[in-house]
């Protein structure tokens, strides 16, 4: 994610004039004051280091009689400060059209409460999020150029119909309001972090909450814990669910899903809407792991109103992709173990003239990490430094390096920015990335370069092409790895190796169903390879090798020498 601190001055042709962030009064228009709606102050706590927010309590507010609160989108920007940039934002409030505009920089998001309606001009208006504290994404990165390019299904406005879905928009004592499931996924979830009410407290958490995290019965032990649901927020629990999917899961269109509440078979739907709480867990991992059956798809905690020691692990979630993923990972962990002690693999080893890097995920070390004598343990870019280093001392010694392999054959993924700052050492050009958005139809190009040498620089002496690089990849090279591997491909940095790598091209979304539940998605950003004119190939089903290798090779060295000498 590269996060811009973008300095703007906006002007608005007509009689309404443009107005800090806060409430404008105006009596002449539709509002909500018939309704009971109480408020609360809740207790927040921030469970994320990423981000250093100093808010402790949240507004929240409740229809009679529901259990899922609504929250003023004004006041959870402000409330949110540290995570996102509440100062970017500023609102301009039209009586006459029953809906407010909020802006920043050229993009603007409407809210409209007599429709049930939300519009917005670009995605990028949810972008307006602080950088992270302890972690610096961008580090060694140079971003050359950026493009958007619009394709012929664009979309020069998104609508966000929450009327279809039952979901409701109020203005209520001049207040905007909008379900907290609705300002999450929209705010937090595209951003990494997301919010969950139990009951008692209102907690923000980097990416989710799921059954690992640190004391997460205590959280799951709130107010909603084995007490009866209602239905109408098993409805709205739905709603929300369906609204989310048909919008923001990437893979949609891949899988011919027209509407996700066709996809659902009634059956499904009525567990969903049950208030029995294990009726619902069974028709969620249904839909994840059955029916989408995509590795980039899973449920990571059940809903507050489960009993807190119950477990994602306690339900069925072994979908036919997941299993066949699972029974090549166990192979070739076996294999490995059998090779290298415990399984451990050196960072970097030797076999006649080539040399084999591998590393099994792509990370980003906090800026902590990356102060240790060992941070190459912590992050990619720092692993792949420290095996060049090592190659260059052992072609000193020994027989020169002329081939390099980089094994990502167990790479499940992991952080974008990290495959970028991996790939710069492949290559002295700078290196091109294309993304699609599923939802605005349009094509993100990216071109940057890479500064592996860390001198600050950014020029013809980074990266190393004089190596003849190879990839190493099979089913568990995934995501990420995927992507890497792509891109080694299609613009020659590197002859694949190995078997058909796994695919995943969507980077993955976090969400938080209204009841509380935690899962992941493929997002609606999908990348994209630029194979021949105009042409953006999906990788979403893997990419096929130069150079077929049995499983059973993938660690014998002697054959790894024979293939990349051939």
């Amino acid at each position: 994610m590269i996060n811009k601190k973008i300095l703007f001055s906006l002007g608005f042709m007509g009689t309404f004039s443009l107005m800090p962030l806060g409430v404008i009064s105006c009596v002449w228009h539709q509002n909500d004051d018939h309704l009971n709606i109480t408020k609360e102050s809740y207790k927040f706590y921030n469970l994320s280091s990423h981000h250093k927010i100093y808010s402790k309590s949240a507004n929240l507010y409740f229809k009679e009689n529901e259990n899922i609160p609504y929250v003023s989108i004004s006041e959870m920007i402000n409330m949110l400060d540290g995570f996102l940039e509440s100062s970017y934002i500023s609102k301009l409030t039209s009586s006459f059209f029953n809906q407010k505009t909020y802006y920043w920089d050229n993009y603007k998001f409407t809210v409209n409460w007599k429709t049930n309606k939300m519009f917005v001009n670009n995605l990028g208006f949810f972008r307006f999020t602080k950088s992270s504290s302890t972690t610096d994404y961008s580090k060694h990165l140079k971003y050359i150029s950026y493009n958007v390019h619009k394709t012929k299904d664009f979309k020069k406005t998104i609508e966000f119909n929450l009327e279809k879905y039952g979901l409701d928009i109020l203005n209520y004592r001049d207040k905007l309001l909008i379900p907290l499931p609705v300002f999450n996924t929209l705010f937090c979830s595209q951003n990494y972090y997301n919010l969950y009410f139990n009951g008692e407290n209102l907690y923000g958490a980097y990416f989710d909450l799921d059954d690992r995290t640190p004391n997460i019965n205590k959280i799951k032990s709130g107010g909603f814990e084995n007490k009866l649901q209602s239905l109408v927020d098993r409805k709205n629990t739905l709603g929300h669910l369906l609204w989310t999917l048909d919008h923001f899961y990437g893979l949609k269109d891949h899988k011919g899903i027209s509407k996700f509440s066709d996809y659902l078979s009634d059956e499904d739907k009525n567990k969903i809407l049950s208030t029995n709480p294990n009726s619902n867990n069974e028709a969620y991992a249904k839909l994840f792991y059955n029916k989408l059956n995509d590795l980039h798809t899973w449920m990571s905690m059940l809903s507050f109103y489960n009993d807190a020691n119950t477990k994602v692990s306690s339900l069925n979630t072994m979908s036919s992709n997941s299993e066949q993923y699972r029974k090549i990972l166990s192979k070739l962990i076996d294999l490995r173990k059998r090779r290298f002690y415990y399984g451990n693999v050196p960072p970097v080893r030797f076999v006649g003239n080539t040399a084999i890097i591998s590393f099994d995920e792509f990370k980003t070390g906090t800026k902590n990490e990356l102060a240790e004598p060992d941070a190459y343990k912590y992050d990619t870019y720092e692993l792949m430094k420290y095996a060049m280093k090592e190659i260059k001392e052992y072609s000193m010694r020994n027989t020169p390096i002329k081939n390099i392999v980089v094994d990502l054959s167990l790479n499940g993924g992991g952080n974008v920015a990290a495959m970028y700052r991996a790939l710069g050492f492949l290559t002295k050009k700078p290196i091109e990335d294309y993304d699609y958005n599923t939802l605005s139809k349009t094509i993100s190009e990216r071109k940057f370069r890479v500064d592996t040498d860390g001198n600050g620089r950014y020029n013809n002496l980074d990266g190393y092409p004089e190596y003849k690089w190879n990839v190493l990849v099979g089913k568990n090279t995934f995501s990420a790895a995927n992507l890497f591997t792509a891109i080694a491909k299609y613009t020659n940095l590197a002859r694949i190796i190995g078997q058909q790598s796994g695919g995943g091209e969507c980077s993955v979304m976090p969400n938080v169903m209204a009841d509380g539940t935690s899962y992941v998605i493929s997002s609606n950003n999908a990348s994209r390879i630029l194979n021949g004119n105009d042409h953006y190939q999906s990788i979403e089903s893997g990419i096929d090798p130069h150079k077929w290798m049995s499983y059973d090779d993938f660690y014998d060295d002697n054959k790894i020498w024979e293939l990349v000498n051939n």
